[in-house]
């Protein structure tokens, strides 16, 4: 029986931890002798079945050590990053031996923390990764990327930087500097960069010779235009809202109809009219990814699967998440208890308005 088999098997824990440690321990000598990275690939093995029972020291030192190896076992590199932030941090950084999938896999499923060290890689940040990155949204992260010129970012990752960038002056800054950036995003966030900053970037998107004047009066005309559009879809919303509370229009039907444009905030103000909660909370609801607080609330509000999928594909677009199986959306829908949810939300509006 190996050494790794019979610490799985016929050792306590506190026997188990200290022959990892052993094992460490000789691992780190063999790197001090020369020999370490030639027995790379054994230790791996070994470190794999044993990263449970080191202390977190080790690990981050051990993890340190190997990232940068070519020959190190690639189950245990993806074990390190699913290991606590600390430990995958270097990992994460610097391994040449995670591919697309696995980097992609970890920023979904794991931590901001994570998600931040995958930023500051040098090597293996394409579209898909970068694309994952940013649609959590997450302050640092976003800089860090942005920050990072040789991570490759798609034309609606930038775009989605330049949303968060309008109200972050740090990301601001950062995003400015990307010679890559599309023109449509360089023209959204040029009205709010000053002096040097502004210019630079105007060289950078000048076209034709353009001068940086009529990019900027082109750039605070589509503004005023978007602005111009928000107000009369919102005025709209408040009147859609107003005709559901005068009966002459179905929330059911309205729901529909504002899902199926791709209208997320408008859907969230008739939803805070409808059941007394912060818009903002409703706004929440629709952007949750796992969308558990969506279901919650349409069924509390009376909607019909029909109503409720619309929602939930109109969520799942602009979170770039995979379609639902309607079967299986359908029946997660019907075990929500219905005046179970209503009861609850109401107890929920009474709280939040209380205080």
């Amino acid at each position: 029986m190996s050494i790794v088999q019979k610490s799985g098997s016929e050792y306590n824990y506190q026997q188990r931890r200290e022959l990892a440690h052993h094992v460490v321990n000789l691992f780190f000598a063999a790197e001090r002798s020369g020999i370490g990275q030639a027995k790379n690939a054994e230790f791996s093995e070994i470190f794999l079945a044993m990263l449970d029972d080191l202390d977190l020291d080790v690990k981050v030192k051990l993890s340190d050590h190997l990232s940068r190896s070519e020959n190190a076992s690639l189950p245990l590199m993806r074990k390190m990053t699913r290991s606590e932030a600390e430990v995958a941090q270097a990992v994460l950084e610097r391994s040449p031996l995670l591919s697309e999938d696995d980097l992609v896999e970890v920023s979904e499923q794991m931590t901001t923390a994570h998600r931040l060290a995958m930023s500051r890689r040098e090597t293996g940040l394409t579209m898909r990764v970068t694309d994952s990155l940013i649609r959590f949204g997450e302050a640092p992260v976003l800089r860090s990327v942005t920050a990072n010129q040789t991570a490759a970012i798609s034309r609606n990752g930038f775009m989605r930087l330049a949303e968060h960038a309008l109200s972050d002056d740090e990301l601001l800054d950062k995003l400015s500097t990307r010679i890559d950036m599309p023109a449509g995003c360089a023209l959204k966030i040029l009205p709010r960069l000053t002096g040097e900053a502004r210019a630079k970037l105007a060289a950078l998107i000048a076209d034709d010779g353009a001068s940086l004047e009529a990019l900027v009066g082109k750039a605070k005309s589509e503004e005023a235009g978007r602005k111009l559009a928000a107000r009369q879809q919102k005025l709209e919303a408040k009147a859609l809202a107003k005709a559901i509370a005068d009966g002459t229009r179905k929330l059911e039907d309205v729901a529909i109809k504002l899902a199926l444009e791709g209208r997320p905030h408008a859907l969230a103000m008739i939803f805070a009219e409808r059941s007394r909660l912060p818009e903002d909370k409703c706004a929440d609801a629709i952007f949750e990814v796992n969308g558990e607080l969506l279901a919650f609330l349409c069924h509390a509000l009376d909607l019909t699967f029909a109503a409720y999928q619309a929602c939930d594909e109109m969520r799942r677009d602009l979170l770039r998440l995979p379609s639902a199986n309607k079967a299986t959306l359908q029946a997660s829908y019907a075990a929500i208890d219905a005046s179970e949810a209503r009861k609850t939300l109401h107890l929920v509006s009474v709280a939040i308005n209380i205080h």
